[in-house]
């Protein structure tokens, strides 16, 4: 179920005029980076925890406009801290022997907000009774932890764009087929709901003009030869939030747009 993508998209649209909105306008919030979820969650988590043995990490991330770009090291922090948060929180299902669900992103920060149950506080797992305070600077240290672990395997910065590492895999999946650590801003629940291995298949706007128009971009190629230079080459054009227009040929121009013609006989 949406919780986050669609309440963006709603307040986008709500800030214009229906009778005014451009291509460029739908072209932008395909490509919107704005994270509702970080925006609701991380002020009441800040505002919990006392730790102060990690303030560069919480002054980045009260600095942080909640926007999914690849350079920053934000993102990666809260997505880390929310992980291991939700975790410890519920580790009653996740544990558990039987198909139950832990309640959703949405709904816990709801009962975070409102009426928690304070059985479900407390980790299993130690001895001492845990507050939220405690959980949230346990999962803290713990996603930081995770953090300069991934650093250290990897040799490089775990900014948003290399931490997400957004890849394009062949259906062979040979690897010499597919593209790697492509740093393309977006999570999973931004409008732009890029993540590790999934992603827009393709972005397209049609204004319904007289003759129509439309953009549109692939996050690949239009050749499905792994040696021909179209095979990827619209990569760089959806990763940086660019559209082509379309060729959308009417009667008197249709002999102006063929390349080549081909007649055929029967005989």
């Amino acid at each position: 179920m949406e919780h986050y993508r669609n309440r963006r998209i709603n307040n986008v649209l709500s800030t214009y005029d229906s009778s005014s909105i451009t291509p460029e306008d739908m072209m932008r919030l395909q490509n919107d980076n704005y994270g509702i979820r970080p925006s609701e969650y991380l002020p009441y988590m800040l505002d919990s925890i006392s730790d102060t043995s990690h303030n560069a990490v919480i002054n980045d991330l009260r600095s942080w406009d909640y926007i999914y770009d690849v350079e920053k090291t934000a993102p990666t922090y809260f997505e880390a801290w929310a992980r291991e948060f939700r975790g410890l929180l519920w580790d009653e299902f996740y544990n558990s022997e039987l198909p139950v669900s832990a309640p959703s992103q949405y709904h816990t920060l709801w009962m975070l907000k409102n009426d928690f149950p304070i059985a479900y506080i407390d980790h299993r797992e130690t001895e001492r009774v845990e507050s939220l305070p405690d959980l949230l600077k346990m999962s803290l240290d713990s996603a930081l932890l995770r953090i300069k672990r991934w650093e250290d395997r990897k040799g490089i910065k775990a900014t948003w764009g290399n931490y997400k590492g957004t890849s394009i895999i062949h259906l062979s999946r040979l690897k010499p087929f597919g593209t790697y650590n492509i740093q393309v801003d977006g999570q999973a629940d931004a409008v732009n709901s890029t993540k590790s291995s999934h992603g827009p298949s393709q972005r397209i706007v049609v204004e319904m003009s007289s003759p129509p128009q439309a953009w549109a971009i692939l996050p690949g190629g239009q050749s499905g030869n792994p040696g021909n230079p179209l095979f990827d080459n619209m990569i760089p054009l959806w990763r940086d939030g660019k559209y082509i227009k379309l060729n959308y040929m009417q009667l008197s121009d249709v002999s102006e747009s063929h390349f080549f013609s081909q007649k055929l006989n029967n005989n």
